[in-house]
């Protein structure tokens, strides 16, 4: 499956080398093609490419975003055609939610970034 990863932090980083090791390929939709962070887990598999967020968006099946909450609005509204593509919400709204989200279902809340790791290192 080609998912793409909306953020490359901790929870966009730890997703992204799981899927990966799992064998799916996974594009990261990120702002810097070259942060230190995003170039170290490009390296970390042949699973996983970086590509602007739009060229990810239109390449992917699936697409998640790992956005801090004062980002989300703006990369939502400029994600391009998204039409028949699954969309994971990972962003953590622990203090606050945009306006848009405030009923949305938060996927990985309860799982938390350590727990993702140890998911994925068994």
């Amino acid at each position: 499956m080609k998912i793409a990863i909306i953020g490359a932090g901790n929870v966009g980083g730890a997703l992204a080398q799981g899927w990966a090791k799992a064998g799916h390929s996974v594009i990261l939709g990120v702002r810097d093609l070259t942060n230190n962070e995003v170039t170290a887990l490009v390296a970390s598999s042949k699973n996983l490419q970086a590509a602007s967020v739009s060229a990810a968006v239109r390449e992917a099946e699936v697409i998640l975003v790992a956005l801090p909450i004062p980002a989300v609005v703006e990369v939502a509204q400029n994600l391009g055609e998204v039409k028949d593509k699954i969309i994971i919400d990972a962003t953590n709204a622990a203090f606050q939610k945009p306006a848009p989200y405030a009923t949305a279902f938060e996927a990985f809340k309860g799982f938390g970034f350590c727990g993702m790791l140890r998911f994925w290192r068994r």
